[in-house]
């Protein structure tokens, strides 16, 4: 690992965020979070404005809530198919060393989480050439994401 990183960190204020910004504490950390009680930042913003480089990008920017969001509000996470195509749109200018791109088991097939499916999830379930139907919305933003890095990797990107 370089010895002195500059990492950005989209969603650095929620529980992963945390850990990563502890793991990575001694590199130089950009952190972006619209929670940020002292600077407060919608990633959205940020990938329009700043294309200073980074080596190391660990995005984790989402709308997030849990079952209940996932299934009582599905069109707050419309927003995330913006934060996730935006961030691939600034790496394409930016171009940064790599991309961490955090995905979601709601992106699997909903077949396979079924209480009567005994599969075991694993990354060959998500074939984004032949794609069946995830967890609602923020599935299918997810798998959106993932399509989207799928194409940026092709690009020449990191990720």
């Amino acid at each position: 690992m370089k010895t002195n990183m500059r990492i950005l960190i989209t969603g650095h204020r929620g529980f992963v965020g945390r850990c990563f910004c502890k793991f990575y504490q001694e590199h130089d950390i950009v952190g972006i979070d619209i929670l940020d009680p002292n600077n407060p930042c919608d990633a959205r913003d940020f990938f329009k404005k700043d294309f200073s480089y980074f080596d190391l990008v660990i995005h984790l920017a989402a709308i997030v809530g849990g079952r209940a969001t996932i299934e009582g509000n599905p069109l707050s996470v419309a927003t995330d198919l913006a934060i996730d195509s935006d961030m691939v749109q600034w790496a394409l200018k930016a171009k940064p060393g790599r991309i961490v791109y955090f995905s979601s088991s709601a992106a699997y097939p909903i077949e396979l989480q079924t209480k009567d499916s005994n599969h075991k999830l694993v990354e060959k379930d998500i074939n984004l050439n032949s794609v069946r139907s995830p967890d609602l919305t923020y599935g299918w933003s997810k798998l959106s994401g993932e399509y989207l890095c799928q194409f940026l990797e092709q690009a020449g990107q990191k990720v």
